[in-house]
């Protein structure tokens, strides 16, 4: 694509940000912005296509717009929103700024340094591996598509008044992490000989449970947001362990039905030697070592912005008609799919999509 662009005459710009547009007659005709610490000013002849990402790296946005407190994430730096505000400032119609792709995300990383971008994670792997809550209970199958994972995470309990699962621990033995430790991008879990900073360990339940609270309350209150552990906490983890353990014996999860789907045996994974019940479940090992990762609910991107219609016209709220001169595709704006995310690629599907509707109607003076 960049070869073709240059092929074409396309002037390619980096460290350029755009705070605004130029209008002319009720029209969008340009952008002005800063560059280093310079300002500058574009005029465009036909339109301005918007495609900057959502607002993952904008706490205040996040804050406003999230309809349960996720605070982190994996997208691009350069996710600010800052389309948002434009769209506002010119009246736009907003739509789905409440929703976001969903991932869970290692949280340890995120809380050292909030600036980094870190890798979400696409499928918990393991066989002999379970993801509890703060009081040491399962609460979903954790074999499901991230997407959906990462959802179950804002569960709301209206009778405690929190999200009880907004900080989750994963946690597996040791032959989970020497049979599922493969590599790939989106793995939470490494290699036996390789350092994992963000990795809890201890010798028994009982030493893995305290280790984990250590370890979130050294983190602090951004890494626990609001959720202290439970006083049983340990017990807790002990008897899922035990209850977890009699049913993948048998190859069975009566409570969650992990591994009953094509979808979770494929993100699972190749079985274990000797597994031969159900390649997504088998008991812990009897002795230590056991680990644990702290997760939390990450974006992959946020999918709400300034409305668009079929050809990537920029809608005003007043009337729902197009703002002239102006388009956007991507994360910037707002997303068809509501809370759903239908497939991975969506997001670049619908970004190239638009893309590309925006460039026809713009070349034809729409």
């Amino acid at each position: 694509m960049r070869d073709a662009a240059l092929r074409l005459g396309v002037d390619i710009r980096f460290g350029y940000r755009v705070s605004d547009v130029i209008q002319s007659d009720n029209r969008v005709t340009g952008v002005v912005g800063k560059s280093k610490d310079k300002t500058f000013a574009i005029n465009a002849t036909r339109g301005v296509l918007f495609a900057t990402g959502g607002f993952t790296h904008n706490p205040e946005l996040m804050s406003d717009h999230m309809s349960a407190p996720v605070r982190l994430g994996g997208a691009a730096k350069g996710s600010r929103g800052d389309f948002m505000k434009i769209g506002a400032s010119l009246g736009a119609k907003l739509h789905n700024t409440a929703a976001a792709w969903l991932a869970p995300i290692p949280l340890e990383a995120l809380v050292r340094d909030p600036q980094s971008v870190t890798t979400n994670i696409f499928a918990l792997r393991g066989d002999s591996m379970i993801m509890v809550n703060k009081y040491g209970h399962r609460t979903v199958n954790e074999k499901l598509p991230y997407h959906e994972l990462g959802r179950s995470m804002l569960r709301w309990d209206a009778s405690k008044a929190e999200h009880p699962d907004l900080r989750m621990y994963m946690i597996f033995d040791k032959s989970a992490r020497v049979h599922f430790s493969d590599g790939t991008s989106g793995n939470p879990i490494k290699p036996p000989n390789e350092h994992d900073p963000n990795l809890v360990e201890g010798e028994t339940l009982d030493e893995l449970a305290a280790a984990i609270r250590r370890r979130i309350e050294d983190l602090g209150p951004v890494a626990m947001a609001g959720l202290n552990i439970a006083d049983d906490f340990e017990t807790g983890i002990k008897q899922t362990i035990e209850e977890f353990n009699k049913h993948a014996a048998t190859g069975t999860d009566p409570n969650f039905h992990r591994g009953e789907s094509a979808i979770e045996l494929f993100r699972n994974g190749p079985a274990r030697p000797g597994n031969e019940k159900n390649p997504a479940l088998f008991p812990f090992d009897k002795t230590g070592p056991y680990y644990a990762l702290i997760l939390a609910p990450g974006t992959l991107d946020t999918k709400g912005g300034p409305a668009i219609d079929s050809e990537a016209r920029v809608l005003r709220a007043a009337d729902n008609k197009p703002i002239p001169g102006l388009f956007a595709a991507g994360n910037c704006a707002g997303f068809p799919s509501g809370q759903a995310y239908w497939a991975g690629g969506a997001t670049i599907g619908l970004a190239v999509t638009f893309g590309y509707l925006a460039a026809l109607n713009v070349s034809s003076n729409k």
